[in-house]
């Protein structure tokens, strides 16, 4: 094989949007290009695209989650001998897919109830190793592509190519606003973002470059509230109309026109959609966010509306910014955050429990619901926070996320964005999740251990962080950021040919870079 040969995860609508133009400007570059897709009718669309008649292949991977069994050699292989070559000791921390362990039909924003037999999952992680290790190695892949790494199927194959030395790169939103960075495993590494701290440290970065990021910390530092992916959730799909509310949350004002379409937004996706949700509905999981009936979309139409109403009812604790407390803010979920990243505490109403019990001495654990789960939680969620000892839930309508961070002692999350929100306003951080991007900030230590959880708190209160060494070390991280990272703007317009052509050619001289150091990189 004389060419370089690159395999695109082609999920979602990133798959056409985006993945496509990228997999063509590496073909317009020299490579071999194949694709998995994810979505039935992603499948069918770049079917009939004109990149399909260059690619090397075009596995559908929806049939692969609707049916293990279809890839051969599932009953042939145990999990011990996949756990022993990927080097993993269990697949249960990786096997938690929104599909399988949760069931949507049963509740909106799933139920936790199991909708999938172990047996089914162990034989879908099964068929996830089989069918990416005989991808790759069929194809003599060099390079995987991917929009990000979210589920269990990403998981495996990021664990195949780091076994067999084989990069794999996407583009993911970074903790500093307004930027993207690219990783290269499901654990959120990214090889050259501290390659670039590090060099920093060695070799401090240019004075404009300093004075550029010291106004990118003071800007951020004296924000009451960022613009973010679940901002933009909370301002499309969350139905918080009212305008006191909405302004509560930080939301601008909508029209009478905009809260009409919003209301009837759910009959129109239905209308629209029909032909294509019918084609994504996969007959052995049930129905899922991409395969929604007429009548789940009404089922959630209005119980999103009664959790809403519902939400403003609940007798939130009093809370005092003076008194002693930890901050653990709530996540959305399902998401990676949760459930890749931190499957041993993606339990957030007995995390909270936990972690109530491990404040030392006078604390107390202060709690405060994501704005984009507003609407998506019952009340009886709520419930059951308000009910568990040395545990706080606050209003989330009438208090900041970011006033919060800044008057607390300490802050736990297994969150990136949190973690440096903590940094910027120099508060002690414990990251619960086993990640390595938090890692890199001066205030962040990683710790899950619940029972020694009250003496590494009483510890980390204890860190500096109004010290010259501190802020060099923010700076750093927030250079390196914004030097190797690729400045979110560019994605607001994908139509734009020159936008798509800029993400292609980072994508690929990102792609180079990983393959030189893999010394994988052939010459044509």
């Amino acid at each position: 094989m004389s060419q370089k040969r690159a395999l695109f995860i082609l999920q979602r609508d990133w798959g056409i949007k985006t993945g496509v133009p990228i997999a063509s400007h590496f073909l317009s570059k020299g490579y071999e290009v194949g694709g998995v897709t994810l979505k039935r009718s992603i499948f069918d669309s770049i079917s009939t695209h004109p990149i399909s008649k260059e690619l090397l292949f075009l596995k559908d991977f929806d049939s692969v989650i609707n049916d293990p069994l279809s890839v051969d050699g599932v009953n042939d292989i145990s999990l011990q001998e996949i756990c022993t070559n990927l080097g993993i000791d269990s697949i249960w921390p990786l096997s938690q897919e929104r599909m399988f362990v949760r069931d949507y039909k049963k509740k909106y924003y799933y139920s936790f109830r199991q909708n999938k037999s172990d047996y089914f999952i162990s034989n879908y992680f099964k068929a996830c190793y089989l069918f990416f290790n005989s991808l790759i190695s069929d194809y003599d892949i060099n390079i995987i592509i991917g929009r990000n790494y979210a589920s269990t199927f990403q998981s495996v194959y990021s664990l195949i190519c780091d076994k067999k030395s084989i990069p794999t790169i996407s583009l993911e939103t970074s903790n500093v606003p307004g930027w993207s960075i690219f990783t290269d495993s499901y654990k959120f590494t990214s090889q050259s973002l501290v390659d670039k701290i590090e060099s920093f440290q060695l070799n401090p970065v240019s004075k404009s470059k300093s004075i550029e990021t010291k106004k990118l910390i003071s800007l951020l530092r004296n924000q009451d509230k960022w613009n973010s992916d679940h901002d933009n959730v909370v301002a499309e799909t969350s139905k918080i109309l009212k305008d006191q509310d909405r302004k509560s949350l930080g939301l601008g004002t909508v029209s009478i026109y905009e809260k009409l379409k919003s209301e009837i937004r759910v009959f129109y996706y239905a209308w629209v959609h029909r032909k294509t949700n019918k084609r994504n509905f996969l007959k052995n999981i049930g129905p899922t966010i991409d395969s929604m009936s007429l009548k789940l979309l009404i089922r959630d139409y209005f119980a999103h509306k009664t959790n809403l109403r519902k939400s403003k009812k609940v007798k939130y604790n009093d809370f005092n910014f003076d008194d002693y407390y930890a901050y653990f803010p709530l996540q959305f979920q399902p998401e990676a955050t949760t459930d890749l990243w931190n499957p041993w505490l993606n339990n957030q109403i007995e995390t909270s429990r936990i972690l109530a019990q491990a404040m030392p001495d006078d604390f107390r654990l202060v709690v405060k619901e994501h704005p984009a789960m507003l609407g998506r939680r019952s009340y009886s969620f709520y419930e059951k926070l308000l009910k568990s000892p040395n545990v706080v839930l606050v209003d989330p309508y009438n208090n900041s996320h970011i006033e919060i961070i800044k008057n607390s002692r300490i802050v736990i999350t297994s969150s990136i964005t949190t973690s440096f929100e903590a940094a910027l306003h120099k508060k002690p951080c414990i990251q619960i999740s086993d990640i390595l991007l938090p890692k890199l900030l001066p205030n962040v230590i990683q710790h899950d251990y619940m029972k020694t959880m009250p003496t590494i708190i009483k510890k980390h209160l204890n860190l500096d962080t109004n010290n010259i060494d501190y802020e060099e070390s923010l700076e750093n991280y927030v250079s390196a950021i914004t030097t190797c990272g690729v400045n979110s703007e560019i994605f607001n317009e994908l139509t734009n040919s020159q936008n798509i052509e800029k993400i292609a050619e980072r994508f690929l001289s990102e792609s180079e870079r990983l393959l030189i150091n893999n010394g994988d990189l052939f010459n044509e």
